[in-house]
């Protein structure tokens, strides 16, 4: 117990990571309005770069804009606005207005890091005569494998071997509908002997070379959902769509040439959403719809431990080990973060909400650095630093949170310096506090500002503070 104690003393609590900003300076300036003899605009533009002095000019008809702004519509998302394209000639004062938007919407753009080392940026306002503009990697396809007939589910690749391990299959509207019967009323169906999915091992005999050639492939009864594999066990679990994690040794000595059954891992009731194989220990960590974290045995299936506390109260669908296979990070399906050590008895150490109210469909942790990044199904990622000792997680949110904390209970004194029944007073600011805490999480800070001004303003007036 000391020694659970001590880990958990010395847990690196999580901080989210800052980004340091692009403090290269540039500058454009839309300067003058030039109306030609035939009617056709044109806008003045100066550019600057400060860091190296240079200055040039440049001239553009508003279509040139328009251009650009199709252009970028199609390489980048939350473009600044553009002024419209008049179907009249506009007076002065409309040249005008129109020259201030397009000031306003150059300097929206050159503040983005993502379209200053835009080509297409950089060529409208010839910034890549001026500096140097870091150009995308150039890429080249190395090999391919063609006509699989089933969707890719996951995927490994052997470094130094040429070894790709695939599984493929379909979760159709039968198997859908036989698994949520099975989850109502038990197993009222017998197994399935359709193949619902597959695991296929292609070998180039040059690693470099990239010419795949098929080995040999496992017929699954049920769909693959994910899949991991242990080089120096020589172990390739498989999770599937029915909760049973089937595992195989590959047959390394024989130079990827066959498989053997190993074990089958009954333990979860749905479908496996993630998978971690843990050498040093012999162990398989597994997590499931079914809102479980199981820590199995390889050598032995009969020993494992099982964690479905009340706190893991939604589906599982992430899960990740640090780099010493010391704690057990999971996400689940609306945001929650938990951590746990993989020291049995495989006690949770902390929990957090993120700031995005989806799923968090992958975790993955730095070798080199000590960085943690979750993808959320909404399209974000967060990358978080784990501290050194004595850290706490607290970004700008908390400490705003701790503020309003503070003065919810000076209204509690003030409250309670009136006429009124205690316990309504305290049930209702409760119910203010749960509420403040909801939008910290949902709708960020510029809404926490609101209400803590709201709050302040109820003091002043309750108080009459000048």
């Amino acid at each position: 117990m000391e020694n659970i104690e001590n880990f958990v003393q010395n847990f690196n609590v999580i901080k989210k990571l800052q980004i340091k900003k692009n403090k290269k300076k540039q500058k454009i300036e839309v300067t003058q309005i030039d109306e030609r003899e035939n009617g056709v605009v044109y806008y003045k533009m100066e550019c600057e770069l400060k860091d190296n002095n240079k200055t040039w000019q440049l001239q553009k008809r508003f279509a040139e804009f328009e251009e650009l702004h199709l252009k970028l519509t199609k390489q980048t998302l939350n473009l600044p606005y553009l002024p419209p394209k008049s179907l009249f000639k506009l007076q002065q004062s409309d040249l005008k207005k129109r020259k201030t938007d397009l000031q306003k919407y150059l300097r929206a753009l050159i503040l983005r890091p993502d379209i200053r080392s835009n080509e297409t940026f950089t060529y409208f306002v010839q910034l890549d005569k001026y500096t140097t503009v870091q150009k995308p990697l150039s890429y080249k396809q190395l090999g391919q494998i063609n006509n699989l007939p089933m969707n890719v589910q996951d995927i490994h690749y052997e470094d130094n071997q040429g070894v790709i391990l695939v599984s493929i299959g379909e979760n159709n509207l039968k198997q859908k509908i036989t698994g949520f019967l099975n989850n109502f009323f038990g197993n009222i169906s017998q197994k399935s002997q359709e193949v619902q999915g597959k695991v296929i091992c292609f070998k180039s005999k040059n690693p470099y070379v990239f010419d795949f050639q098929k080995q040999w492939e496992i017929d699954l009864f049920s769909c693959p959902q994910v899949m991991a594999y242990d080089e120096k066990l020589s172990i390739l679990a498989v999770g599937l769509y029915n909760g049973d994690i089937q595992c195989y040794r590959v047959q390394v000595e024989k130079g990827y040439q066959g498989y053997e059954d190993y074990c089958i891992i009954k333990r979860h009731t749905e479908e496996i959403t993630g998978i971690h194989i843990d050498f040093s220990n012999a162990q398989v960590y597994s997590i499931s719809k079914d809102k479980s974290l199981v820590i199995t045995n390889i050598s032995n299936s009969d020993q494992q431990f099982r964690v479905d506390e009340k706190m893991l109260e939604n589906q599982l669908t992430a899960l990740c080990l640090d780099s010493i296979n010391e704690r057990i990070f999971l996400g689940d399906s609306v945001g929650n973060i938990f951590v746990y050590s993989s020291i049995h008895p495989y006690q949770h150490i902390i929990s957090f909400k993120s700031e995005y109210y989806s799923t968090i469909s992958s975790i993955y942790i730095s070798k080199q650095k000590n960085y943690i990044l979750f993808g959320f199904k909404n399209g974000y990622i967060r990358v978080y630093e784990l501290k050194k000792k004595g850290s706490v997680l607290k970004n700008q949110n908390y400490y705003l949170y701790k503020l309003i904390k503070i003065r919810i209970l000076l209204l509690i004194l003030y409250l309670l310096s009136k006429d009124l029944n205690k316990q309504i007073v305290f049930t209702f600011l409760q119910n203010i506090e749960k509420y403040i805490l909801i939008v910290s999480i949902i709708y960020q800070y510029q809404v926490l500002l609101i209400i803590n001004q709201f709050i302040v303003l109820m003091l002043i007036k309750n108080y009459q503070i000048k």
